[in-house]
């Protein structure tokens, strides 16, 4: 299911993906932030446990892209450590695109709150997660 703006097409995660934004977030993160492997480490062995416990009623991986071009991606997941409770997790938008509507809050927010209330996920964990 894609939505189409002038911006971007957001659309669910297919085959792929995971990789991608695993390469991504590595890439990025070493570049801006000065992490190491161990970074992509976790991002890949967090994105395979979506993929093994993937449960579409309640979670989801939207990626955003134009013209076939990855832009970013964020995903909602069901928090492990507490039932009944949703995380945010590999939020990421492309140098090129920040600053414009893609990496605003608004952009993502109507469907994360829609698909918490869908699925009666009760509340989203604010926690951040340390690396």
């Amino acid at each position: 299911m894609g939505y189409s703006s002038t911006l971007a097409e957001i659309r669910n995660h297919r085959p792929g993906d995971m990789g991608y934004i695993t390469h991504r977030h590595a890439i990025i993160y070493s570049a801006e932030h000065d992490f190491d492997c161990l970074f992509e480490s976790h991002i890949s062995r967090f994105t395979a446990l979506f993929l093994d416990n993937f449960d579409p009623a309640s979670e989801r991986c939207w990626i955003a892209e134009k013209e076939g071009q990855f832009l970013g991606c964020i995903m909602l997941t069901a928090d492990q450590e507490v039932p009944g409770c949703a995380r945010i997790r590999c939020f990421l938008v492309e140098k090129t695109t920040r600053g414009e509507a893609l990496g605003s809050a608004q952009c993502w927010s109507k469907r994360v709150l829609r698909l918490l209330e869908r699925s009666g996920t009760g509340a989203l964990d604010s926690r951040r997660t340390r690396n």
